[in-house]
């Protein structure tokens, strides 16, 4: 199986056991440390501080995932492991890794239900996605 396959396996399986227990056993923490490495641990704390939001659009019901990282804020598309951040342009595209540390954080906040939840109308969609726009040039 290839790394990116294993890694994404991986964090699912991370995910159900933060699901279920609410906590990882000091096995599956200590795998994923080793594997993850500092990708883990600069996940964690985004979650620990609080930096996942999670935007609810009403009437529509679309959904907007966005992490706040060290640089600014990035928006991250959970079903497809899609971040707009620069080290996902850089190394995932490139198949060094699977993922980001912000899309690990979005899927740990999301399995422990342990981020923002932002209501918005369907009328905000437009400015809050503004931000993730390439600019143009003119």
């Amino acid at each position: 199986m290839a790394i990116r396959k294993k890694e994404t396996l991986m964090l699912s399986k991370i995910c159900d056991e933060l699901r279920t227990k609410g906590e990882l056993s000091s096995k599956a923490s200590l795998r994923s440390v080793k594997h993850f490495r500092k990708r883990y641990d600069d996940a964690i704390n985004l979650v620990d501080v609080n930096c996942i939001k999670k935007y609810i659009f009403k009437p529509s019901r679309r959904i907007i995932w966005v992490v706040e990282g060290r640089k600014k804020e990035y928006q991250i598309f959970p079903e497809t492991n899609f971040c707009s951040c620069d080290d996902y342009y850089f190394r995932v595209m490139k198949f060094e890794k699977d993922l980001c540390y912000h899309l690990v954080a979005q899927k740990i906040a999301e399995a422990l239900n342990k981020y923002q939840k932002m209501e918005m109308s369907d009328s905000d969609y437009a400015s809050i996605t503004r931000k993730f726009r390439p600019e143009r040039e003119v």
